[in-house]
């Protein structure tokens, strides 16, 4: 978990970041200037988040409660969904139609019980037993 957080936090980090240089402008201050105003931005936002990471208690318990919320649809629904819509319902047959529903439905089964022992932690970290 730590190895994915740590290289798929910076592509997030990053878009971010853009997104507040271009509301500051800092492309139009010169190259010098602009790299330091970069390298100030993004260091904030790390700080910031670092911030937000140790203000929250459980953080790690409400970061798998928002990956168990949102991996089903991305998982499991999302795909289904767009496989079925490139290809047509009519160009479906009953049984792929009843293969990937099987497949759905155990992918929310799997998920639910993900979601249920999330939610069981950050209750027990709340009560003091973590």
């Amino acid at each position: 978990m730590t190895v994915h957080v740590l290289f798929a936090g910076p592509l997030h980090l990053v878009q971010m970041a853009l997104e507040i240089e271009d509301g500051l402008r800092i492309a139009h201050k010169g190259p010098r200037v602009e790299r330091l105003w970069r390298l100030a931005v993004r260091v904030s936002c790390a700080l910031v988040i670092l911030a937000i990471a140790e203000a929250i208690p459980f953080f790690d318990d409400v970061i798998s409660l928002v990956s168990a919320l949102t991996h089903p649809v991305l998982i499991y629904l999302a795909p289904i969904a767009c496989f079925v819509k490139l290809k047509g319902w009519r160009n479906c047959s009953w049984p792929l139609l009843l293969g990937l529903a099987t497949l759905l439905a155990f992918g929310m089964v799997v998920s639910g019980f993900g979601l249920v022992q999330t939610v069981v932690d950050i209750v027990a970290a709340f009560r003091g037993r973590n």
